[in-house]
């Protein structure tokens, strides 16, 4: 398998420029960013397959110049996808969305980092909702427990120095042990 090649700023420019030329699909950067992210991070994997057709903005890849052209389109989107998905499996609290300000329909739109909007989904998500979704299951909190088990306070060593004293832990008894008594 080759090894992974992360999605550079050039690349993020190209693939930038390239959907705002388009008339249909995803129209930006920021917003496919979004997108891709959501579904990386959604509790279902879902097949490019299901998901390119809203990029280019329809069922069928169509206003291409030939099939190198969309042949390269297909290799951004999926490495800029695979760049965010590796984030997430190596170091998720490293991920840093862009933002951006804009003006549409007249109103202000400001990227403040704790919401994602898609306007062509009319759909809103808290990246704190996601994020909390993401880390709430036994996986989650057992690393957590992992890191506060240790951090030591003087009450945690008084207490393991008694427990030392006292030929340490007592050991558990086995169902050997238990049918033997």
């Amino acid at each position: 398998m080759p090894a992974f090649t992360p999605f550079s700023d050039e690349d993020f420019e190209t693939l930038g420029d390239w959907l705002v030329r388009r008339a249909k699909g995803i129209s930006d950067i920021v917003e496919l960013e979004g997108f891709l992210t959501a579904i990386v991070i959604g509790p279902n994997t879902l097949s490019p397959l299901a998901w390119l057709p809203k990029v280019w903005g329809g069922k069928q890849p169509s206003g291409f110049k030939d099939l190198d052209e969309l042949n390269r389109l297909v290799a951004l989107v999926m490495g800029f996808y695979n760049s965010i998905v590796a984030v997430f499996e190596a170091t998720p609290r490293k991920f840093a969305p862009t933002f951006y300000e804009s003006k549409e329909k007249g109103k202000r739109v400001l990227g403040r980092g704790n919401g994602l909007h898609w306007e062509g989904l009319d759909l809103d998500l808290s990246v704190p909702g996601l994020l909390s979704s993401l880390f709430s299951g036994p996986e989650w909190l057992a690393e957590l427990g992992r890191i506060g088990g240790r951090n030591s306070s003087a009450a945690k060593a008084a207490a393991a120095r008694k427990n030392g004293r006292q030929g340490g832990r007592p050991r558990t008894r086995s169902s050997k042990d238990s049918m033997e008594s």
